[in-house]
């Protein structure tokens, strides 16, 4: 999904870290 804002921003807004933003995104890791 675009949000139209970088991984490093998305991770400061909810509160982790860019590379969990990056699993999440690349590796279809879901949040609990």
């Amino acid at each position: 999904m675009d949000l139209g804002i970088t991984m490093k921003k998305l991770a400061r807004r909810v509160g982790v870290t860019e590379t969990t933003v990056y699993n999440w995104e690349a590796r279809n890791i879901k949040p609990l």
